[in-house]
């Protein structure tokens, strides 16, 4: 019997939880009813889901390529709403401080890229000093 592919198990992961959404879109509803959450992970990816003010989540995490989708439901339709690699954010040592992170909206991709790229380049100077 082989394994199944990682897509394999993405895509068993999303059918799973998009059925148990649907069955508790059915049986509760939005105005503060209890609903259930959960996720599961397999061949390093991890599907979450959630429910917000606006509508049900999943939430995709790919460990190995180090990237996080979030997709919402609209109607009958999922739409993906958000992704982001999180590749630098795991060499960030110590964030205290840093106001672009810690107090306001969060740091984007970029913010975050560039000031590991800074951090390496530091490291490397200081390495390569007599």
């Amino acid at each position: 019997m082989k394994r199944p592919t990682w897509f394999e198990g993405i895509l068993l992961g999303a059918v799973l939880t998009l059925g148990a959404l649907y069955v508790l879109d059915r049986a509760g509803s939005r105005d503060g009813t209890a609903r259930a959450e959960g996720g599961g992970a397999a061949n390093n990816v991890v599907v979450l889901t959630g429910t917000d003010q606006e509508a049900d989540k999943l939430y995709l995490v790919d460990t190995a390529l180090k990237r996080i989708l979030v997709y919402k439901s609209v109607g009958d339709k999922l739409r993906l709403v958000g992704a982001r690699g999180y590749e630098y954010d795991v060499e960030i040592v110590d964030s205290s401080g840093d106001r672009n992170i810690e107090n306001s909206n969060g740091a984007t991709y970029g913010y975050v890229k560039s000031q590991v790229e800074e951090a390496r380049r530091r490291m490397m100077e200081g390495a390569v000093r007599p």
